[in-house]
């Protein structure tokens, strides 16, 4: 046994050619290692026709970057999963592992097609339950599932993962899938053009499992690009930092935090660009009816927990966000917890055409009291149309709208509707408005309003109409208004 030291595969029949399988050879390498050994791959190309189980704990996987080439080919069948099909699978319980310095590639069946969104059961590593896991400067690419797949479960948390610097890029679901996990940590890695280009169901740069609870996830300085779903995906999370990403040419999405238990989200500091939904260059087959910059929120339903959920989005920067025909949303808050803040504030947004400035969705019109506050401060927003209401909200019991600065083109007015039956206070100060058009939303109730009031504010059926309403000291077109 080799304890504390290095399994070359070549030692162990592996051709680096690409000639012949090296699969057994890899499996006697591995069980070769005692803890604290390294499979090492040495420069060339290795041929793997079958799954590889890892067990041990304590190991590293290496290889000389680039050069060490390892291609999959294995066909799942029928009854194969993600733990029986992916190249390396790991044993539950598993710890301290470390993966670099590698070029993984599938060359198998990668079911493109419409409606095969999640057939394919391959990814490059396939982790369960595990724990204190590292992985960095590898290349994945052409994997019909993932290219790295977290899974843990509802009994055992996968706890402390890291992937850093790594090049994951046209893989069939996501580049890296987590669901049950507690302290994940992805930065600086490059997640490009995953999905088919001929099924939208899929294609993520990172995405959280809608089944999975991921708690305390840091998404950081991250290039998640051209997915042809959507660039940063966290559904169900808890505790998560996503911040100092660039994420370009999606087509649903920039960046999604939102599910059944979402809470305790801040997106900050993000470069979000070129989101168009009429006929995106790089995915001419499959269409899409609506597109958002960033989503995020409660979702399921109306919660009846009394738990807080707050989200801060602040300080991201949006460019070349537009649509011609469906629904185009710069941020879409899914809104079904009775308590909470959410804010957005100093974002920075230039857009072209779109349907809403902010949409704080009607899963949140409670039959009982909503304590919910909604900031909206110190933004600047420049568009060339607005085709609905820029902001529509739902119940809350504070709405603060201070202290933006918008240029428009076309916007429709009121500029707010507020919809809900729990409503209030609403504040509404200090913004500088420009637009060279408005046009009245003549498909809304009539209220008795005065011409200030009609502008800025308009009520559903069910809204109450005294509760309290300040509007001070703005500027429409270089006029102050109150």
């Amino acid at each position: 046994m080799l304890a504390n030291s290095v399994a070359d595969v070549r030692n162990f029949g592996a051709s680096p050619k690409g000639d012949i399988d090296c699969s057994e050879a890899v499996i006697k390498a591995l069980t070769s290692i005692e803890e604290g050994g390294t499979l090492y791959f040495p420069s060339g190309t290795y041929l793997i026709e079958k799954p590889v189980k890892v067990s041990g704990d304590h190991l590293t996987i290496t290889g000389d970057g680039k050069h060490s080439k390892i291609i999959y080919t294995y066909e799942q069948k029928d009854d194969d999963n993600g733990s029986t099909a992916s190249l390396f699978s790991f044993a539950d319980n598993i710890s301290d592992l470390k993966v670099k310095d590698l070029y993984l590639e599938y060359r198998g069946e990668f079911f493109d097609e419409p409606m095969k969104s999640y057939y394919g059961k391959i990814s490059a590593f396939y982790f369960g339950i595990c724990f204190d896991v590292f992985i960095t400067n590898i290349e994945v690419t052409g994997f019909n599932a993932n290219a790295i797949a977290f899974i843990g479960s509802s009994e055992e948390y996968s706890k402390r993962l890291k992937v850093d610097k790594c090049y994951l890029h046209h893989n069939r679901v996501a580049g890296i899938l987590y669901g049950y996990v507690d302290g994940l940590t992805i930065t600086n890695n490059n997640l490009e053009y995953h999905g088919s280009k001929y099924d939208g169901g899929t294609g993520y740069g990172c995405a959280g499992s809608s089944g999975g609870k991921p708690l305390n996830i840091q998404i950081i300085g991250n290039k998640a690009s051209f997915n042809y779903r959507k660039g940063i995906d966290l559904h169900a999370g808890k505790k998560a930092l996503i911040e100092g990403n660039i994420c370009e040419g999606n087509v649903l999405s920039g960046i999604y935090a939102e599910g059944r238990y979402t809470n305790d989200i801040t997106i900050t500091g993000n470069m979000i660009t070129d989101m168009y939904l009429e006929n995106p260059p790089y995915q001419p087959e499959a269409t899409f009816t609506w597109m958002e910059c960033i989503g995020f929120g409660f979702y399921g339903g109306v919660s009846n927990e009394r738990e807080e959920r707050n989200f801060t989005i602040c300080e991201n920067e949006i460019s070349g966000f537009s649509y011609e025909n469906g629904s185009g949303i710069l941020f879409h808050c899914y809104y079904g917890q009775h308590c909470g803040t959410i804010q957005i504030k100093n974002n920075i947004v230039k857009a072209g055409k779109i349907g809403n400035v902010a949409v704080f969705s009607g899963k949140g019109i409670h039959t009982e009291k909503c304590e919910n506050v909604i900031s909206i401060t110190g933004n600047h927003f420049k568009f060339d149309e607005c085709k609905g209401n820029m902001f529509v909200a739902s119940s809350f019991d504070t709405f603060d709208f201070s202290h933006n600065r918008i240029n428009a083109g076309k916007a429709m007015y009121p500029f707010i509707l507020t919809p809900g039956a729990n409503n209030s206070a609403f504040f509404t100060s200090y913004n500088n408005l420009s637009f060279k058009d408005m046009a009245a939303n003549d498909k809304l109730p009539p209220h008795e309003f005065t011409d200030t009031e009609k502008l800025f504010f308009e009520l559903g059926e069910n809204t109450p109409y005294d509760y309290p309403k300040i509007i001070k000291d703005n500027v429409l077109n270089g006029k102050i208004i109150n």
